[in-house]
């Protein structure tokens, strides 16, 4: 985790900002029946190849009393397709830290799994945050966030919004390690914690023996998203709960 000294009064004049542009193109075989793409040629294995592109444009900000905020926009582009979540991931060199956050709680919610999920503080260490489904799935998703910290002991380090409320989610593992790996016990042995925070996240709706999201739960391509935060070397949410 990241640390910091603390700033000098003199320091605090200072302020650096640089802008970061990029442009991700990639192609994806979907399988229709799942994202209701109607193509103009279809694979013989019932699949098609569709071409997606996501134009971001993140400003980030050193300001002089060691906080760094990020302003990030993305815009979709290509054809229309549903999208899992939108946001950052970040990889943590620390097994288990603290978590504590101001949002939807205590846990596990998403965006169609919330009515039971109130708004609070709490707290919990991030292997926690991991439930071992018997076939591997993300999980530790909290909606609705205003602020969320790590704290090692010796070190910490906070997210705040500087826009709208964020999900977030944090694990052992990564999406792809769950993916590779179908059963707890075949994943391998973890010594970091993944964050991801969000500007929006797809509900989970019923698929697993079900139907979809409702479509008020589904993130697609044919709309932009934006997701501003403040990253501290501190645990800063004191100051956000009681405003």
């Amino acid at each position: 985790l990241l640390s910091s000294p603390t700033p000098r009064s003199s320091d605090l004049r200072f302020c650096v900002a640089f802008t970061t542009i990029s442009r991700w193109r990639g192609k994806r075989s979907v399988v229709l029946k799942n994202f209701g793409i109607t193509p103009t040629t279809l694979e013989d294995n019932g699949e098609m190849t569709v071409d997606i592109a996501f134009d971001i444009v993140t400003r980030w900000t050193v300001r002089g009393d060691g906080k760094l905020v990020c302003q990030s926009e993305v815009r979709p582009d290509g054809v229309k397709f549903e999208l899992a979540r939108v946001g950052s991931r970040f990889v943590f060199d620390a097994e288990n830290p603290l978590v504590e956050y101001y949002g939807a709680g205590p846990f596990e919610n998403y965006r169609d799994r919330m009515s039971g999920a109130f708004l609070g503080r709490y707290r919990s260490p991030a292997r926690d945050f991991y439930f071992p489904y018997a076939r591997n799935e993300d999980c530790g998703n909290r909606e609705n966030t205003r602020a969320v910290a790590f704290d090692e002991g010796t070190h910490a380090l906070s997210f705040v919004t500087a826009g709208e409320p964020f999900a977030f989610g944090v694990n052992p593992y990564s999406p792809i390690e769950l993916i590779e790996y179908n059963h707890p016990p075949e994943l391998p042995e973890s010594h970091k914690t993944e964050f991801g925070i969000y500007a929006a996240t797809r509900g989970l709706g019923g698929a697993s023996c079900g139907p979809a999201p409702m479509t008020r739960d589904i993130i697609d391509t044919t709309d932009d998203y934006s997701l501003a935060f403040v990253i501290s070397p501190d645990k800063m949410l004191r100051g956000v709960v009681e405003s």
